[in-house]
């Protein structure tokens, strides 16, 4: 028979791997998004594949709450397996993190670039409204 500390630990691990997987995809599809002068309308179906992902991670963790309860209820150490996998979920968080400030920095750009030329549109028409109402 399996001690109730090995079966939790295992329960968690194997939770871990499935996360791992998921935010795998999700940094892949991160990774892969357009940049924002790729396209005209800034592709952003990355960002449902993320939020597909994530909710799909948050099924995960819903699912484990009790297990993970339990686990801290014991306060143990995780093994090697266990805390492996926590690192490797930790990894992909942080790259996952860096990717979208990449996205962010790059929409930002983006809008500093655009903003002059939005700005001369509106005089433009500022000025067509101008001469409109002095005709």
């Amino acid at each position: 028979m399996i001690p109730i500390r090995e079966a939790i630990e295992s329960t968690l691990a194997d939770a871990y791997s499935e996360e791992i997987a998921i935010y795998g995809d999700v940094l892949e599809s991160v990774r892969r998004r357009p940049s924002m002068d790729e396209t005209a309308n800034g592709d952003q179906s990355w960002l449902a594949t993320m939020t597909e992902g994530l909710d799909r991670i948050a099924n995960v963790e819903k699912r484990i709450a009790e297990t993970k309860a339990a686990w801290q209820r014991m306060d143990a150490r995780p093994g090697s397996l266990l805390s492996d996998r926590l690192m490797r979920v930790a990894e992909l968080i942080r790259q996952i993190s860096a990717e979208i400030g990449y996205a962010a920095a790059d929409a930002e750009a983006k809008k500093r670039r655009l903003m002059p030329e939005m700005e001369t549109m509106a005089k433009a028409h500022r000025m067509q409204r101008a001469y409109g109402a002095s005709l």
